[in-house]
């Protein structure tokens, strides 16, 4: 088990931010254009706003349970060993069972 995030959880992070950062801009930029006879567009820049805090939150939410992952891994690595299986019992141990009693 690696230390760092697997790729698919890394890529949605970062396809969160990405639509965040589109989601901003086009707030931005149609917030650029509202005047007073055109009051519709303000209502795509509040929704695009609104979409672009719901990413930025959806992308901290996964970097959060990533790093609550990756800590519990850390807490488990450092509890010390491995733990190992019995040896397998082979033929001749077998055969000896009942001549040993």
């Amino acid at each position: 088990m690696s230390n760092t995030g697997d790729y698919t959880s890394i890529g949605a992070i970062n396809v969160n931010f990405l639509k965040a950062c589109f989601g901003f801009w086009l707030a931005w930029v149609t917030w650029q254009m509202v005047v007073p006879g055109l009051e519709v567009i303000l209502i795509l820049t509040v929704i695009a706003a609104a979409g672009g805090i719901k990413c930025t939150w959806a992308a901290l939410w996964l970097m959060g349970k990533m790093y609550a992952k990756d800590r519990k891994i850390r807490a488990m690595k450092a509890k010390g060993a491995v733990p190992k299986a019995d040896p397998m019992a082979n033929v001749a141990d077998m055969r000896d069972w009942r001549s040993k009693s």
